[in-house]
């Protein structure tokens, strides 16, 4: 009777058992947190994204030297940061 009694009293003060529960509830949390940030900033960053790329233009290279860096090679006088190597503009 005196063993059941000593067992039941070890069984209540151990706390070895406790920190492997306490890491998986604090593990569960973590990630259950990260997750639910995932999906509230996912669909947001997704829709930033879309209208950010469909503000992006796209252009054929131009034809006239309008070639912005790389200076201007026509006969215009919209010349780039390198330079007008076309007619110069007065």
């Amino acid at each position: 009777m005196w063993e059941l009694v000593r067992f039941i009293d070890n069984f209540i003060h151990d706390e070895q058992g406790l920190t492997a529960v306490e890491y998986a509830l604090a593990g569960a949390l973590v990630v259950s947190s990260l997750a639910s940030g995932f999906i509230a900033l996912g669909s947001g960053a997704s829709n930033n994204i879309t209208e950010l790329a469909s503000l992006i233009v796209t252009s054929d290279p131009a034809e006239n030297g309008n070639n912005g860096n790389n200076g201007n090679n026509g006969n215009n006088c919209n010349n780039g940061n390198n330079g007008n190597n076309g007619n110069s503009c007065i």
